[in-house]
């Protein structure tokens, strides 16, 4: 990747693109705590199966979201709509699930999953900066329709 294209393409903002260089650094002095937390967490519990700080469910959030931002904005200069659709529907997760749980847990379940999607789907077009909306998504939509006059 070259920041200079991503800077040229006009498609982020210069201050944006230091916030995130800041957060790959490998010394991370400057990284943001909440993403330092959950390397250390990666790096001790899961490579080397250490004890590590607890990790909380809102660190992995935003550390998500971020990730998402990151690759919104490589997709708008890079490759517009790329079709990886890491996101399954319901139908594909669930399958098995009324085996083990209620028809209404179930839908409670979805309705909460959804809710968390679409923020993180949100997050993809808001400036790390700014926080302003910007309309970016790394994920392609695929819509059919069809009109019968």
């Amino acid at each position: 990747m070259s920041k200079s294209k991503i800077q040229a393409s006009g498609q982020v903002s210069l201050e944006e693109i230091e916030f995130i260089d800041r957060q790959f650094e490998v010394n991370g002095k400057k990284r943001d705590a909440r993403l330092a937390r959950l390397l250390n967490f990666r790096n001790k519990q899961i490579a080397h199966n250490s004890a590590s700080d607890e990790t909380l469910k809102d660190d992995f959030v935003h550390v998500t979201c971020f990730i998402l931002r990151v690759w919104a904005i490589l997709d708008a200069v890079y490759s517009p709509n790329c079709m990886p659709r890491p996101i399954h529907m319901d139908e594909h997760l669930f399958d098995q699930f009324y085996k083990i749980m209620s028809r209404a847990e179930l839908s409670h379940v979805k309705a909460e999953r959804l809710k968390f999607i679409n923020k993180l789907l949100s997050a993809c077009s808001k400036d790390l900066i700014t926080g302003e909306s910007d309309g970016k998504r790394p994920f392609a939509e695929l819509r059919i329709t069809v009109k019968i006059s």
